[in-house]
């Protein structure tokens, strides 16, 4: 109660039921600079009246409860260079009128939509839907799946972005995740989830030009597409190939279907023809066969016809 000020600078706040931060009082306010926040229960994980967050903090919700709840008018929820996620609850919601900004992070939660407007728990709920999403920040929701998926590693299969930036799911290392882009702004985000054990199938064979992907690099000008050479100049905002890396996959592949689809009529003309010349010698053979073995047993009748009968010794 009262007006309460909580500061973490690279702390580690956590819970495994009810708030890890509850400070609602009227003036209250919570500050994280590089730290960590998590809950594990079925409330939200900072429930006050102002958050603050930055320089890499990250505040999470791994059961049902919301990640931040703004209580109050006039609340305020600002989100810089940080992460928000939650999972059966909403990553940021705000009870009365106030003020949500989200600069240059990711935020997460499961969902249909990015906002909430038709009573399912999506990303981010606001009183007053007064919100600002600016420099290169991610929204991302993953459609509440079926038990235990499986995604082909580079798919976008049940995730939703807000315009301009992409998520993929992908591995690093044995943890599964999302890949997530917008501009500079890019990471790896780890979907550790209690209801479903998810899958990632690994990319196909580097020497299927079919598969088209795009995945990040440090360098915001390069992407490395699947034949694993380096495609210059490819937009990562879409999470699309390139120009380039796209029309050289699509050419080369179309072209390798039309040559082998050519090779196999002219292998069916050749053996077609082949074959006809097989059964006409075949019936040459046989004829001339045929006509020698008439001709021979004619010779052979003329002949016994002019031989005279044997002599029996008696005139």
């Amino acid at each position: 109660t009262g007006t309460n000020i909580i500061r973490i600078s690279g702390g580690y706040v956590a819970t495994t039921d009810g708030n890890a931060i509850y400070a609602t009082g009227l003036g209250s306010f919570v500050s994280i600079s590089g730290g960590f926040v998590r809950s594990i229960g079925e409330v939200p994980t900072i429930e006050t009246r102002r958050v603050y967050a930055s320089s890499d903090s990250w505040i999470e919700n791994n059961y049902t409860g919301d990640a931040i709840k703004a209580v109050g008018r006039d609340s305020e929820v600002i989100i810089s260079d940080s992460t928000v996620s939650a999972r059966n609850g909403y990553a940021i919601m705000t009870d009365d009128i106030g003020t949500v900004k989200i600069s240059n992070s990711f935020v997460f939660a499961y969902g249909r939509d990015l906002l909430d407007y038709d009573g399912e728990k999506n990303v981010i709920i606001m009183f007053d839907q007064k919100l600002e999403i600016v420099d290169n920040s991610i929204i991302c929701a993953w459609s509440t799946p079926v038990l235990a998926p499986a995604y082909d590693e580079g798919s976008t299969n049940d995730l939703i972005t807000n315009p301009g930036s992409s998520a993929i799911w992908g591995k690093d290392g044995s943890q599964v995740g999302i890949y997530y882009a917008n501009g500079s702004n890019q990471g790896f985000f780890p979907v550790n989830d209690y209801w479903n054990n998810i899958e990632i199938n690994p990319l196909p064979p580097e020497n299927d030009l079919s598969y088209e992907v795009t995945y990040w690099t440090d360098d915001p000008n390069k992407a490395t597409v699947p034949d694993g050479n380096t495609a210059e100049g490819t937009d990562k905002t879409d999470g699309s190939s390139g120009s380039d890396g796209k029309n050289d996959t699509d050419s080369t592949t179309k072209t390798s279907g039309k040559g082998v689809t050519d090779t196999d009529d002219d292998n069916e003309l050749d053996g077609g023809i082949e074959i006809w010349l097989w059964i006409l010698f075949g019936g040459l053979v046989t004829g001339i066969i045929g006509c020698s073995v008439a001709f021979a047993r004619i010779r052979k009748s003329g002949k016994q016809s002019s031989t005279p009968p044997p002599s029996t010794g008696q005139e």
